[in-house]
């Protein structure tokens, strides 16, 4: 045995223990500090500290007790070295980080340690979060706070004013706005502190979320967390970025940017809802967090387990990341079958069910479930499980469900056409409504035709100004005068298309105007992408200028004289939708819908009980069923959740309850 190595001492097998370390003064590079005991609530007070793990290699060492050697990380060992208090008179500085305080080798220690996160993190005096190291000597904090402070002001006026925060930031010469000439050192200071990598952090959230007592440490530099929050959420937001500043680089544009405000957004939510006596979902927080970093993936789950308001997964590290996700997955069905929006077929980890979320993929592809208060299956929506069993080892999964109807046709998914290729987007849809036109009326409804749906369709039939003013309201159909928006995004014109795709790029704000919902981190990704993305090529003369079969649509409209129909509204309100990535189908019973990407001709459309969204299943197999297995039943592949125009609110179930509901075996 190492002597020279420090060996832990157990901590009592109680449910508040815990070490916090005493860190001695100093001023070299040696690190000196001792490992107290004592408990989360009530004992020793002291600060916790949060910080960047990086490099997971141990290169250096703190000296604990009698100059045994701790192995630590180069991030803790900088975070630690800044907060050492230097003062000759100073007896030490009390803080609790997992790198020290925790037996990382000693996987029931860790497993029970970060089940108390919450109660670790709440109870202490303070939360630091270390953002890392400045990259050279050169930097004007004080500058760049002071910039910060400026750029936030002036956003929040011209928000007051009903003026675009995006031509604040998107301008070659600052100075107009008062501002100093980018090449001023402020805007580099600002420029490195933004493109860090510490908001990517999944542990960040929780540190983030408990205490009410935070700031950021950069360097050895204290920075105001009030300061980020409103930098993130009234300058920073993703939709309205910098092009020639630089503020954030390009190619970390999208994932700083949503990091950074999805954080600040959970800890304003998680607060309010702190207030209201409740506490966020672990289905809203694992969806929330999707997009942050961890080392060991199985924190994706872990991390949130004690912030969570309702199923609570036990911390296990003897688990593999697979079971670790089923098991969540197995929990949260067993109350709500939302967690079936989140799964697909889309994922990474082998051999994982499809009816699982992969919680290491990003979304590409925002759940219907998320974008309103759907009631598929009617007024029994909530009244019946959805799960009639499960075999985890297998990965199988036996719910109650009624297969519907089929897709017949799926047109290419919605993307960068969508934003900036008028001429692509005019083809597309004039194919497409003649392809409808010969359908006649619109099933379920003799007075609408198959036109009517396709608009409404793609935007889900969402009034989205009535749903984010008030998210409780149910029945929030889209205005008829939102067909002249539609009309007006597909009137073919080659000869603004070019000009309103540069425009797009350059100048255009969602900010003061037409706002995303900030509740949706990943609608900001998605316009990310495709704003970054070049406008499509098409050929001159594919469509003959101005000619529309969507004219019927045009009428009456509000709209000053000399101006025209704002047709990037409809473009917003498919992105509001979260259809960006998604497919147009029509059914066997032709209704129109909006699928996940995945999803092919020949897939059925299912109604799962308890339900309130459909979904698209894929037949991959017949099954012996139940468990004597003396029926056979159909095995499907789970693709994902669907919108499907006027089945959305009981529709399919007049008479309510369905006779017979049929066990849908998935895998």
């Amino acid at each position: 045995m190492d002597t020279s190595k420090y060996q832990y001492q157990p901590l009592a097998a109680d449910s508040s223990s815990i070490r916090v370390l005493l860190l001695l003064r100093g001023s070299g590079e040696t690190l000196v500090g001792q490992l107290v005991k004592t408990q989360a609530k009530g004992g020793r007070p002291y600060e916790a500290l949060s910080y960047v793990w990086g490099d997971p290699k141990k290169t250096h060492v703190i000296h604990l007790g009698g100059g045994r050697k701790l192995g630590i990380t180069s991030s803790l060992y900088h975070a630690l070295k800044n907060l050492r208090p230097r003062s000759a008179g100073d007896k030490g500085r009390i803080v609790w980080a997992d790198g020290v305080c925790i037996n990382q080798e000693d996987d029931g220690e860790k497993a029970q340690q970060v089940q108390m996160m919450a109660s670790i993190y709440r109870s202490a005096r303070g939360v630091i979060t270390y953002v890392g190291e400045p990259t050279s000597g050169d930097i004007d904090l004080s500058g760049a706070i002071g910039l910060a402070k400026t750029l936030i002001r002036l956003a929040r006026k011209r928000k007051r004013d009903g003026l675009p925060v995006n031509e604040l930031m998107n301008t070659e010469s600052p100075e107009q706005f008062s501002l100093p000439p980018f090449d001023d050192k402020r805007w580099d200071s600002l420029r490195e502190f933004a493109d860090g990598r510490w908001c990517t952090r999944m542990w960040i959230v929780q540190e983030s979320l408990l205490n009410k007592n935070i700031h950021l440490l950069w360097g050895d530099r204290k920075v105001d967390w009030d300061i980020v929050a409103n930098l993130s959420s009234e300058v920073l937001q993703p939709v309205c970025y910098p092009v020639h500043s630089g503020l954030i680089d390009n190619s970390k544009r999208t994932e700083y940017a949503t990091s950074f405000l999805q954080m600040v957004t959970m800890r304003s939510g998680f607060r309010k809802l702190k207030k209201l006596g409740r506490g966020m979902p672990m289905l809203m927080l694992l969806q929330g967090c999707r997009e942050l970093d961890c080392t060991d993936n199985r924190d994706r789950v872990f991390a949130l387990s004690s912030l969570a308001s309702d199923h609570k997964p036990t911390v296990d590290y003897k688990k593999d990341i697979r079971q670790v996700y089923i098991d969540t997955a197995v929990g949260l069905l067993s109350s709500d079958p939302a967690v079936l929006s989140y799964s697909g077929l889309r994922r990474d980890i082998p051999s994982l069910p499809t009816w699982v979320p992969d919680w290491t993929v990003p979304s590409a592809q925002i759940p219907v479930l998320q974008c309103r208060h759907f009631q598929a299956c009617g007024a029994f929506a909530r009244s019946l499980s959805t799960l009639v069993g499960v075999d985890a080892d297998a990965g199988v999964l036996r719910v109650r469900g009624v297969v519907y109807d089929r897709i017949q046709h799926v047109t290419p998914k919605l993307q960068l056409w969508l934003y900036l290729a008028r001429m692509e987007r005019a083809k597309r849809a004039k194919q497409e409504a003649i392809r409808l036109l010969e359908l006649g009326y619109y099933p379920g409804n003799k007075t609408r035709s198959h036109l009517e749906a396709l608009w409404r369709t793609l935007i889900n039939n969402t009034d989205h100004v009535k749903r984010d003013a008030d998210n409780s309201t149910i029945h929030c159909d889209a205005p008829a005068h939102w067909a002249q928006y539609f009309e007006a995004w597909v009137r073919p014109d080659s000869s603004v298309a070019q000009s309103e795709a540069r425009a797009y790029l350059m100048k255009y704000s969602f900010t003061g105007r037409q706002e995303i919902a900030r509740t949706d981190p990943a609608v900001l990704t998605s316009h990310q992408r495709a704003a970054n993305s070049p406008a499509a090529v098409h050929k001159k003369g594919d469509i003959p200028p101005n000619a529309s079969v969507f004219k019927s649509l045009r009428g009456p409209l509000s709209v000053p004289d000399g101006q025209d129909v704002p047709g990037w509204q409809f473009r917003d309100a498919i992105l509001r939708s979260g259809n960006l990535f998604r497919r147009l189908c029509t059914t066997a019973g032709g209704y129109l819908g909006m699928v996940p990407d995945e999803a092919r001709e020949g897939d059925v459309l299912v109604f799962f009980a308890g339900a309130r969204v459909p979904h698209v299943l894929r037949l991959v197999d017949m099954a012996r069923g139940g468990p004597q297995g003396t029926r056979p039943t159909e095995t499907f592949v789970l693709i994902g959740d669907c919108y499907l125009h006027g089945l959305m609110h009981g529709e399919a179930f007049p008479r309510g309850v369905p006779k017979k509901w049929q066990t849908l075996t998935l895998i």
